[in-house]
């Protein structure tokens, strides 16, 4: 290969949209992207992102290697129309690691149907910080032996589906307080604190040789190392490479995240990823930073600043990958009508994770289960994730399709992240059997506007459910709350599992995998 078509190869580009552009096929063609990730914008339907995958595979040679954020729970790319799953926390609530193992499987084969190659899994973060805005359920536990467990069942799952893993985000992401996407997090832990627990689920699973890739974290531990993990010698040969001996493709999260495109330029960050170890370099949205980071790494070994031979250490590891993954060989369409049938045709066990993971944390007056002919009124609360702000809040219920069949009679309320009181609430709430509050928050901001509304609800109707739909931690607001039930995520599946434990149909037997910081919600 030409230098140009070796720094391609360590190259991670995302799409534009749902079919390839012709700048889009005119750069891959010329070997500039090793590597593509796809994401919900690329997805239109079964058909469509089978064939997309066909026309990227069909780009040059090596073909392009495709992965995708298939987490399982809310981090999923293609909607409900595959393999969802539940989420990290979800799975570990059930307390059986071969549930994990069956939810990376399911999740592999279904993506592989569709020409995926490689997912971006699992969490190996050990969610400490309950204040965490971006990890939160997407661990699977704050033990790191419990999350070193129900990763590496994960691990081995994804692997059986016939798709590359990647572990993420190394050194560990789980004690900060700042969202990366938006700006640098910093860790305050001293190097013996990482050691015994945020590197413990990393040492597991790759002293097992269960990963593929390891993805480094856009974070700064300042009692260790002045440089983001990403741009770290430290970190990545020091301790990845030399100490826990990964020798497999470690790959950056997004070079466009908040984290790192404030303060430098595209060429000077691929640069230091390249002299820290990095082999691939991900540029999610821009095809223009992407190959601003290229030319700059190229300049970079033209000037002497990095020698060839480590770009071609790069290239052999990524290689050696893509030949596992039979990406050396002729392209390997994939079958629409196999995509169309794959696809989903595992719900009833994904059915089973969801059910096996609801849990009751608390049942203080035996509120549960619910009877079905009940008006059970419903409040829900518009949606963000901690990459956006209150006003981009979605307005859509989770539950009120799901809840027809379980209770004909129910109504959902949705509230605005306003923290306003509508003034029909209080005659509804006094109307209705049996009132439900579902919580949902990401960050601190959204957690007080929920609670203060919960503590004014159950001050009226003592007897108000409380249900936590993604962190079990919006729990820890409402101590006066008789009864709490955590989900762990809001996909389809898990919506029907809490309704069926709801209304007596299944038992609860999830148990919480993380420690609510009051003393009254530990189990």
């Amino acid at each position: 290969m030409s230098l140009e078509r070796k720094v391609g190869q360590m190259m991670m580009v995302g799409l534009s949209g749902t079919t390839l552009t012709s700048r889009e096929i005119e750069h891959l063609e010329a070997g500039n992207a090793g590597f593509v990730s796809l994401f919900l914008r690329n997805f239109s339907s079964i058909e469509g992102v089978t064939a997309l995958t066909n026309a990227i595979h069909d780009c040059g040679y090596p073909s392009p290697m495709i992965w995708t954020d298939q987490e399982g729970g809310n981090v999923v790319q293609f909607g409900e129309s595959v393999a969802t799953a539940i989420s990290a926390m979800g799975l570990a609530a059930t307390g059986r690691a071969s549930y994990s193992r069956r939810a990376g499987g399911i999740i592999g084969v279904e993506v592989r149907a569709l020409g995926v190659d490689g997912v971006f899994a699992p969490v190996l973060d050990v969610n400490t910080n309950p204040d965490n805005p971006i990890i939160g359920f997407r661990s699977f536990s704050d033990n790191p032996k419990s999350v070193a467990r129900f990763a590496a069942a994960f691990a081995r799952g994804l692997h059986k589906g016939g798709v590359a893993n990647c572990g993420k985000h190394y050194p560990g992401h789980g004690e900060v307080v700042r969202d990366s996407h938006r700006e640098i997090p910093r860790c305050a832990l001293n190097r013996a604190a990482m050691d015994s627990i945020h590197l413990v689920p990393f040492r597991h699973l790759l002293r097992r040789k269960l990963l593929d890739g390891v993805m480094t974290a856009h974070v700064i531990y300042p009692e260790i190392d002045p440089e983001m993990a990403t741009f770290s010698p430290y970190w990545i040969q020091v301790i990845l490479r030399s100490s826990l001996k990964f020798d497999g493709v470690v790959m950056t999260d997004c070079m466009e995240m908040g984290a790192v495109v404030h303060g430098m330029n595209p060429e000077d960050t691929a640069v230091k990823a390249v002299i820290a170890g990095v082999d691939v370099i991900t540029a999610s949205r821009s095809l223009d930073f992407q190959k601003r980071m290229q030319a700059g790494i190229v300049a970079a070994v033209h000037s002497g600043r990095i020698p060839e031979s480590r770009i071609d250490l790069s290239v052999k590891r990524i290689l050696r990958l893509k030949m596992r993954r039979g990406l050396l060989a002729a392209a390997q369409k994939r079958d629409l009508e196999n995509a169309k049938s794959v696809s989903r045709s595992h719900r009833s066990a994904e059915v089973r994770l969801a059910e096996a993971s609801i849990t009751v944390v608390r049942d203080r007056d035996r509120m549960i289960p619910v009877p079905r002919t009940s008006r059970l009124l419903v409040l829900e609360w518009e949606k963000v994730v901690a990459t956006e702000v209150l006003s981009q809040g979605e307005h859509r219920s989770v539950l009120e399709v799901p809840m027809k069949h379980f209770y004909p009679h129910g109504e959902v309320v949705m509230l605005g992240l306003d923290g306003a009181w509508p003034d029909s609430l209080r005659e509804r709430i006094f109307a209705a059997d049996r009132v439900l509050a579902a919580v949902f928050s990401r960050f601190p901001e959204v957690e007080k506007i929920q609670r203060k509304i919960l503590r004014r609800l159950i001050r009226l109707r003592p007897d108000t459910l409380v249900v936590a739909l993604g962190n079990p931690y919006d729990l820890r607001g409402v101590p006066e709350a008789g009864t709490c039930v955590a989900t762990y995520g809001y996909r389809r599946v898990q919506m029907e599992a809490l309704l069926k434990v709801l209304s007596g149909g299944v038992p609860p037997r999830g148990r919480l995998p993380v420690s609510i910081p009051y003393s009254e919600f530990s189990l």
